[in-house]
């Protein structure tokens, strides 16, 4: 498996805090903590941090998705320290509607040094 071979740290596309109290969990991150112990890797829940509240993306059209997402990830910096130690990342989603989340959080973390960046979501 290239993955396995490539050993990416796995994290998760982040939630708002306010949805994932509601929610009480964020079922990409639950994808990706299966994931990394079946392939053992490491995983991170919280290298991305989702800082703004947005409107939930399947509500919307293709352009607006993408206007919704811009700028609502940042590096979560007490663990900006991994991007070195981990240049390969595997990113999580739940659903891959445009891409448009995947992308932007896949910008943030290249922005951030990563220099590869793969997205990997349940369905489509």
């Amino acid at each position: 498996n290239f993955f396995v071979r490539e050993k990416p740290l796995v994290t998760p596309v982040p939630l708002h805090w306010f949805r994932k109290n509601k929610r009480g969990f964020n079922q990409s991150a639950s994808l990706g903590k299966h994931i990394a112990q079946k392939w053992d890797l490491v995983f991170c829940e919280n290298l991305l941090i989702r800082e703004k509240y947005t409107a939930p993306q399947a509500k919307l059209k293709k352009k607006e998705r993408k206007s919704n997402i811009k700028g609502v990830f940042k590096i979560n910096n007490s663990l900006r320290i991994l991007i070195p130690q981990y240049p390969s990342i595997l990113l999580l989603d739940d659903i891959w509607t445009t891409g448009a989340t995947m992308m932007e959080a896949g910008r943030v973390l290249k922005k951030a040094g990563a220099k590869k960046v793969w997205g990997l979501t349940l369905a489509r």
